[in-house]
């Protein structure tokens, strides 16, 4: 489920040309298989060829010419998962699909608490199962690559990595050392230098494992799982997405980016994206508030696949198998959209609405002859049974599709339109078009939520950024469940950051991997026994005091000595010492119980 491939694509180095231009494609191969033919056809075919193969006569002795290849009966075409569109186009009103929804949208019962904390959320999705699968898989890869060094570690410290790899997120800096340099104390948080070394923390991100499979034993295979470093925590958290939180009415279907510019097989290139070189992810999520409710991986052409239906009309019937007559409705853009799609959709219950490419296979010709600019607000329609094709006339005309709205309306529908000097004037518009600009940003919304604070570094093996976009999906998804029980006013921003705060606070709790430096002074009651008479005497040699040593790590040299503990003590008091000091060593020894803290 989490993987999708395209058996119409390029190849994997390549970059499919509309998917790298970022714009929908325009090939009715992409989108729309041709009618298929019949069976009775296709056997009258395959009889035809064979009638002609048994009149062949035998061949002649060779001499040294090729011989002609024999006609092979035509294939089969694979039935397509989308209908033809039936009837025809009519300048008059559809009839809208209009199933009630009727469910409760938020978390289910019993996933969270009212009042629950962000670290309650996120534990929804990262279970025990899941720090059991990253410490058994970590262990594993740090005894093979590092046997002689390597200390296992436990649930309990890949907690506290987790945690600072959110405070990294949040306070950013640009090379990871600095987090640890004494030179630029005041630039990095002094939590990241308490909680662990430097030099274990580079011996986790190293070490870090879900998968430490051999990779020789599965690249073998001829249809292995590209996935297959990172397909076990996919098992486990993707599904968790699902199960615990019921969708609002609107959904939106768009693409994701995971950054990564290495060497990858199904690395993709979106100039329109932010993101531009990475790893393409398809997303359902919720239109309202971006909850990420379900994904899928794209990793690159595989012929096992039918190219009846094409890759895009694939990923939205796999991405909404279970909404059938639910009443949810579906927004996605020009990528995905199609008549025919739309059609099947309507068939099963599912209202979808949508910008289209006009050269898709039974768009409505006479919607595309008209590029005039003069007509500015102005928009043509035609119908079909349930199914509306628009074009509106703005800057440049803009194509929609919709099975959930009118053409007309009552009501006059305006959008907001910059003007040269700055000012917004409204212009008049389709009935569909407001609730596409308002329900189409719910996978925009999860990314630039995602994207402000994101726990991914640059790493040149990729499944590594696909581990630290599930963990950021995780986190979001976290958040939507905790605002859910606990609402707030404050900007969504604001209020994200708050919470990630609070969950590097929680993950990382009292854990600390720093070892003090020195040797940890023994504790002897004999020297806090008041009543064994402890005085200052001089020696005849100056000696090393015992506390400044442990304490600041400093060699201080006194003459003053424990009459009782014949140990050396600098005292302000003494004579020979520096007088006017706040240290009393000889007093701290005598009194506290561990002197080597400050």
């Amino acid at each position: 489920m989490y993987a999708v491939t395209d058996s119409e694509g390029d190849s994997d180095e390549g970059d499919n040309s509309d998917e790298a231009t970022g714009a929908e494609s325009s090939s009715d191969e992409e989108e729309d298989a041709g009618p298929e033919s019949s069976d009775d056809e296709a056997d009258e075919e395959a009889a035809g060829s064979s009638d002609e193969e048994e009149e062949v006569a035998p061949p002649a002795p060779s001499s040294g010419r090729p011989r002609g290849r024999r006609r092979r009966a035509p294939k089969k075409k694979k039935k397509s998962r989308v209908d033809e569109v039936e009837g025809e186009w009519k300048k008059e009103d559809n009839t809208p699909i209009d199933i009630p929804y009727q469910c409760v949208a938020g978390p289910r019962r019993g996933v969270v608490s009212p009042m629950c904390t962000i670290l309650d959320a996120f534990y929804v999705f990262f279970t025990t199962q899941v720090w059991e699968l990253l410490v058994s898989g970590t262990n594993a890869y740090g005894n093979r690559i590092i046997p002689g060094s390597w200390r296992d570690t436990d649930e309990r410290e890949l907690k506290a990595y987790l945690g600072i790899l959110i405070v990294m997120g949040i306070v950013q800096l640009p090379r990871l050392a600095m987090y640890w340099s004494t030179t630029h104390e005041e630039f990095a948080p002094v939590l990241v230098r308490k909680v662990m070394p430097r030099d274990r923390f580079f011996q986790l991100s190293r070490c870090l494992h879900v998968d430490a499979t051999d990779p020789s034993s599965v690249t073998q295979v001829a249809d292995y799982d590209r996935l297959y470093k990172v397909h076990k925590l996919l098992d486990l958290v993707v599904p968790k997405f699902e199960s615990v939180y019921t969708l609002h009415k609107e959904l939106s279907l768009d693409e994701a980016m995971i950054k990564f510019k290495g060497r990858l097989g199904f690395k993709q290139y979106m100039k329109d994206k932010p993101t531009k070189w990475g790893i393409k992810v398809f997303v359902l999520s919720d239109a309202k508030n971006g909850y990420i409710y379900r994904l899928e991986i794209y990793t690159g052409k595989n012929e096992t696949l039918d190219n009846a239906t094409g890759l895009c009309s694939r990923v939205v019937l796999d991405l909404m198998k279970g909404f059938d007559y639910s009443g949810h409705t579906l927004y996605t853009d020009r990528y995905y959209s199609s008549p025919r799609l739309f059609f099947t959709l309507g068939k099963i219950g599912i209202g979808c609405c949508g910008t289209v490419q006009n050269n898709r296979k039974e768009f409505p010709v006479v919607l595309k002859t008209s590029k005039s600019k003069k007509n500015k607000g102005k928009y043509d329609y035609r119908s079909n049974q349930t199914l509306t094709a628009m074009v509106w006339y703005d800057k440049r005309p803009l194509y929609m599709l919709s099975t959930i709205h009118k053409p007309t309306s009552s009501l006059p529908t305006t959008v907001l339109r910059t003007q040269g000097t700055g000012s917004r004037i409204a212009v008049d518009c389709p009935p569909c078009l407001p609730d596409y600009q308002k329900y189409m940003r719910g996978v925009d919304r999860g990314d630039q939520m995602i994207g402000y604070y994101n726990i991914g570094r640059r790493s040149k093996k990729w499944w590594k950024r696909v581990f630290t976009y599930i963990v950021d999906c995780s986190i979001y998804n976290a958040y939507v469940l905790f605002s859910c029980q606990n609402p707030s006013s404050k900007k969504l921003k604001f209020r994200f950051l708050e919470q990630r705060i609070n969950l590097a606070k929680a993950l990382i709790g009292s854990y600390s991997g720093c070892r003090k430096r020195g040797r940890t002074p023994q504790v002897d009651s004999e020297h806090l026994n008041k009543s064994l008479g402890h005085y200052l005497d001089r020696a005849e040699r100056k000696g090393e005091c015992v506390v400044c040593k442990s304490r600041h790590g400093k060699r201080r040299d006194t003459l003053c000595v424990c009459t009782v503990c014949k140990v050396s003590l600098c005292s302000p008091l003494a004579r020979g010492e520096a007088r006017g000091e706040s240290r009393n060593c000889f007093r701290e020894y005598h009194t506290l119980s561990d002197y080597s803290q400050k």
